[in-house]
């Protein structure tokens, strides 16, 4: 599809879009008398660097679909990061994982000593009470044997 110059409209996103498919993953097509643009849906923020709708871990999700973010999923009402993904510091769901996995197929998960992520297996796991994960041993430990988290 050839676009010409005055094609491209302002709006969230700047393109212009005949349906939602034309708007890229997550976001809507406005009709609006003057011109369509694309802007994200209420689950989603807005990323002027990337020019598009990401995720927002914790926001309120759609609880007729479901429907949440890429890596993220609809628990209570609410998106939150799935498997092994965790949201960064712009709320958007990451892999912490290594590309490739060696010996340790856990870490420890971000800020949070009794959580860890198995990267192996995709899933994140919270350690019983009184303990906290050690990465040295790949179990949850007493706190006294771990060192590096406290």
């Amino acid at each position: 599809m050839m676009m010409k110059e005055d094609d491209v409209v302002s709006g969230d996103y700047e393109a212009p879009c005949e349906s939602n498919i034309d708007c890229r993953t997550n976001l809507v097509c406005n009709k609006t008398n003057v011109s369509s643009y694309c802007s994200c849906d209420s689950h989603y923020n807005y990323h002027p660097s990337g020019r598009k709708c990401r995720g927002n871990p914790g926001a309120v999700c759609d609880r007729l679909t479901a429907e949440c973010v890429d890596n993220a999923e609809c628990r209570d009402g609410a998106c939150e990061c799935s498997n092994q993904f965790v949201p960064d510091e712009n709320k958007v769901c990451i892999d912490p994982c290594p590309v490739k996995i060696q010996h340790q197929a856990r870490i420890r998960y971000p800020g949070n000593c009794r959580r860890f992520i198995d990267c192996q297996h995709k899933s994140k796991t919270e350690c019983p009470e009184m303990t906290i994960f050690n990465l040295h041993t790949q179990l949850c430990d007493y706190p006294k044997n771990v060192f590096d988290c406290r």
